[in-house]
């Protein structure tokens, strides 16, 4: 067995690869253990290959809101092509990934690591790796249903970015974020798509008029969603399935997908030798990112117990996590504005305050809210379910928070987020020269 001591060991590649680099760069011996491909969850598995299909799809879209304004027929998509394409991109991730690493000076270290002290990793048989600082970032991975009879039938997000062929009919189990984006890919193919959901309400942490105006958008894609309701039994009939649910109506599809959620992946923790805290969320963390437990210890990203499993709020955690490492613990990780988008067709996207949260805080607010159907940005792309709603504290006229279903919602929310940061008020906001005509412009009519 080979011994490694350094300064920093990390174990994961996605958000902190960067990081390490930074340590390096900081004077610091690093170390990077990763089990599989280098480059992690959102690059390989998740947000970044997951936009190829969704862009294609939001062009169809697109051009199907405009068929008679301009476009006749829909063009003729190439499923295989657009796979070949997202495909071209992930390949080249972990090379990519390697080279930065090697130029930066920071070692890599192939395989499954797992603590065999409070300072200490152990790949396999073949190295043991001593280290000052450990952080941990090794993401999460998709949960199971195991409770469904039938289960080993159903299929994760990692099998959905890396479908062969488009299915012509497709359930999916659980009615989150994962399902609405994959949904309307699907759904913008031609294909048929049934949303079997536990709830009584689609995407609850979205502000519920926001969810609601989300769900008429996928019943005028001809998706069905079926609330209030499990799936009992799943059977396969040729190559072909036959699913129950809890209402006892029969449902046949060529593909089912669980999307009801991820969960940390924590393997790295088997055995309890590094005296690192965790619960069903993840490591334990204090605001310095930091391991409550075992103070050397950092985690970030989804292998954290952190309110958000997010590419933004990883990035942002596997950095505080090196700035504390290099300049003992002097900053802390701030959740207070977090920008979030679901890609739609149209977007929805939502940062700071919703109505319910400003209530139950006892502020003092006016609400900016209403439909955009009838404005010229959505006019001139048959845009029908554009909608806002604005929070706004009625003293300071600052923005708290800003709900959005719209084309281009997930770029506009960001400067939304910006105005939240920066105190920007209502008169700021409306009195910015925009560019004009496009969707930012649209902001001053947002607060009239």
């Amino acid at each position: 067995m080979k011994i490694l001591d350094t300064d920093v060991a990390i174990v994961g590649s996605g958000s902190v690869h960067t990081v390490a680099m930074h340590l390096a760069k900081g004077g610091k011996k690093v170390v990077l253990i990763e089990q599989d491909e280098l480059g992690g969850t959102c690059a390989l598995h998740g947000c970044l290959p997951k936009k190829y299909l969704v862009e294609h799809a939001h062009i169809r879209m697109m051009i199907r809101h405009l068929l008679t304004r301009g476009f006749e027929t829909l063009p003729k998509s190439s499923w295989s092509s657009l796979q070949a394409a997202k495909e071209e991109f992930t390949k080249s991730v972990p090379n990519h990934t390697r080279k930065l690493l090697q130029a930066a000076g920071v070692e890599f270290v192939q395989g499954k690591a797992v603590f065999g002290g409070t300072h200490s990793l152990k790949v396999g048989d073949s190295y043991e790796i001593n280290a000052k600082k450990i952080i941990v970032a090794t993401g999460s991975k998709p949960k199971k249903a195991k409770e469904i009879e039938g289960s080993q039938h159903i299929l994760n997000s990692d099998d959905f970015l890396n479908l062969k062929e488009l299915p012509k009919n497709t359930v999916f189990i659980g009615g989150g974020y994962i399902t609405m984006e994959f949904a309307h890919i699907l759904g913008a193919f031609g294909s048929k798509v049934t949303i079997i959901h536990r709830g009584d309400t689609l995407l609850k942490r979205l502000d519920q008029e926001i969810s609601s105006r989300l769900e008429n958008v996928l019943a005028d894609m001809d998706i069905n969603i079926i609330k209030e309701t499990t799936v009992s039994k799943i059977k396969k009939v040729g190559g072909a399935f036959e699913i129950t649910d809890s209402n006892g109506t029969l449902h046949r599809c060529e593909k089912i997908f669980s999307a009801i959620g991820r969960v940390p992946n924590l393997s790295v923790l088997e055995g309890g030798l590094g005296e690192v805290e965790y619960n069903a969320h993840g490591i334990k963390v204090n605001s310095f990112c930091q391991s409550i437990s075992n103070p050397d210890v950092y985690a970030a990203g989804d292998a954290a117990a952190t309110p958000f499993m997010l590419s933004s709020t990883a990035d942002q955690e596997a950095r505080v996590a090196a700035r504390n490492i290099l300049h003992g613990n002097s900053e802390s990780i701030d959740y207070d504005i977090v920008p979030t988008s679901i890609f739609t067709y149209p977007e929805a996207a939502a940062v700071g305050l919703d109505e319910m949260q400003a209530r139950s805080q006892g502020l003092s607010f006016e609400i900016y809210s209403g439909e955009t159907k009838e404005w010229s940005s959505s006019k001139r792309i048959g845009e029908e379910h554009g909608f806002y709603k604005i929070i706004v504290e009625k003293k300071s006229a600052r923005i708290l928070g800003a709900h959005l279903i719209r084309h281009h919602a997930s770029e506009l929310i960001n400067l939304f987020a910006l105005a939240i940061k920066t105190k920007a008020t209502t008169h700021d906001l409306k009195h910015m020269m925009w560019a004009y005509p496009n969707f930012t412009s649209d902001i001053r009519y947002m607060l009239s």
